[in-house]
């Protein structure tokens, strides 16, 4: 399994998940950067200035999560990989320019309620970046990142359902701590998820054709997520594509032969995300806001 299908936990809630998009002709944000160790204010590099090609081996994602119609989650995870990466490896965990799908296949119906066979605790080596992480507007607090420890270390998530849809304007601050501090990263507007086929109550097959309203920047992702019996005894698959937000998939050859012909639903989920990314020396934060297909 590629590591931007771990990547993908972000994404995955106990619900159904979501994603995020962003413009790339936004103005130049102001972002500050605190590096244990080094002097306060370092510069972090916003989503539209280039970044350079160092290696990174700190990686953090903040990601909002439409769960239904009225409520949105917001989670968060840092870690430290054991090789570092260059700033174009590292987007093509998050954004591919290719499309790329992941299945599992397991006996059973999964006791799960949305898409979750990629889990946080695969993140890599799992580390804290404060206590909590606060989403932020110009209206005030939007959502407060809690600390949550368990075996496979620290990851953040917001405790209540959250009112309604994400403002716009919105900047994440962390606090730091193993990871650096990071104040107002921008998180980027999504434009609404137009889904045309497959229509609302019809069923997806192997053979199904995915078409919707392209969003057609590098940092936008169309990502579908599906799960159902295969016909084969008591097997389903669960199912995830980081898809190229440019209107058009259809699953490859080897994800079609694990769906199959008789392959009967029992739940799917689309979603854009946008991503902006900011740099400081050898750690890069991705924020990543999204919305559910409409």
């Amino acid at each position: 399994m590629k590591l931007h299908h771990i990547f993908l936990a972000l994404g995955i809630a106990s619900g159904l998940i979501a994603c995020s998009s962003d413009s790339s002709s936004e103005a130049t944000e102001e972002v500050t950067v605190n590096t244990q160790g080094q002097s306060p204010g370092n510069a972090g590099v916003p989503d539209d200035r280039p970044l350079d090609n160092d290696r990174l081996n700190l990686v953090g994602l903040i990601k909002i999560e439409p769960n239904s119609s009225d409520a949105d989650f917001s989670r968060a995870v840092f870690g430290r990989l054991d090789t570092a990466l260059t700033v174009s490896a590292m987007e093509q965990f998050y954004y591919p320019d290719s499309d790329d799908c992941a299945f599992s296949l397991s006996a059973g119906s999964p006791e799960i309620s949305g898409p979750q066979f990629v889990v946080l605790d695969q993140f890599p080596a799992k580390i804290s970046a404060g206590e909590t992480i606060i989403l932020s507007s110009d209206a005030g607090t939007y959502a407060t990142l809690e600390r949550k420890i368990d075996e496979s270390g620290p990851s953040y998530e917001t405790n209540v359902r959250l009112s309604g849809s994400a403002p716009g304007g919105l900047f994440a601050d962390i606090p730091g701590d193993e990871f650096p501090a990071f104040t107002n990263i921008r998180l980027g507007d999504v434009p609404e998820l137009q889904v045309i086929t497959p229509a609302d109550g019809q069923s997806i097959t192997a053979n199904t054709r995915f078409t919707w309203i392209a969003n057609d920047v590098p940092e936008s992702v169309f990502e579908l997520y599906m799960a159902g019996a295969t016909g084969v005894g008591d097997e389903v698959i669960l199912v995830s594509c980081a898809i190229v937000d440019d209107g058009s998939f259809s699953f490859p050859e080897n994800v079609r032969r694990a769906i199959g012909e008789n392959y009967s639903e029992h739940w799917s989920s689309f979603l854009r995300v946008v991503y902006r990314k900011t740099q400081s020396d050898n750690a890069i934060v991705f924020v990543a806001n999204s919305v559910k297909s409409q």
